[in-house]
């Protein structure tokens, strides 16, 4: 899956082996930019990974633009609003038949 742009990506199995986690940061460039500026970059990153999902893709990848894309718009107005710390990694739990989770980590 190629999702590049403003966000970092590590897929990683769970330590307990039942499901894995996606961790998800924000790039440098992102994260210096003015909240305005950064709205500007999601539009344009959000756009383009919905022109991205509508070519012909494997299903695996597809879902995981998808998954990705849904992150990204859950967290969009909490992103424009400021209220985020982009500093600190997402660590997103994805568990066979459940639905995600959330967790804040520190960056080491």
């Amino acid at each position: 899956m190629d999702i590049k742009g403003i966000i970092t990506l590590e897929f990683a199995e769970k330590e307990d082996g039942i499901g894995s986690e996606i961790h998800l940061g924000f790039t440098d460039v992102f994260r210096m930019q003015s909240v305005e500026q950064q709205k500007n970059m999601l539009d344009n990153y959000l756009a383009s990974l919905g022109s991205a999902i509508k070519i012909e893709m494997d299903d695996r990848e597809r879902q995981g633009m998808l998954m990705i894309q849904q992150i990204m718009e859950q967290l969009y107005p909490h992103i424009i609003a400021g209220e985020m710390d982009l500093d600190e990694v997402l660590i997103i739990e994805v568990q066979p038949n459940a639905q995600m989770n959330f967790n804040k980590q520190m960056n080491p």
